[in-house]
């Protein structure tokens, strides 16, 4: 599940088919989608100094449409998005947990039956 985000209703989208073919990302210097849930995922971005509030926009705007309302976008500048070790850009850090046998798909698990706390 590495390199993908997962939509409300567990779909799978590759980071691979975000590449867009446009302006979608022009002031961009690195982005990074970070993902702990289902449906939801922030976009870390670097913005050029030229990136304005209509670039923003423009961004946030194609990524819902692109989405079709299956996952919610939050953006974030940064100063700086760290490389992987090996010095490669990761474009999805994926934080749902992948389920074993018998397991739920995520951490955000009930403690008990109920979801009382012991």
């Amino acid at each position: 599940m590495q390199e993908h985000l997962v939509t409300a209703s567990g779909s799978l989208i590759s980071w691979t088919a975000l590449n867009m073919h446009d302006d979608t990302f022009d002031n961009v210097r690195q982005f990074q989608f970070v993902q702990d849930a289902p449906g939801r995922a922030q976009l870390r971005i670097v913005p050029t100094c030229a990136f304005s509030d209509a670039d923003q926009q423009r961004l946030l705007s194609r990524l819902e449409r692109k989405f079709d309302g299956q996952l919610h976008i939050e953006l974030e500048r940064c100063l700086d998005i760290p490389l992987s070790p090996r010095g490669k850009a990761i474009y999805v850090d994926q934080r749902i947990r992948e389920a074993g046998p018998g397991e739920p798909a995520s951490d955000e698990t009930d403690p008990e039956p109920g979801g009382r706390q012991a």
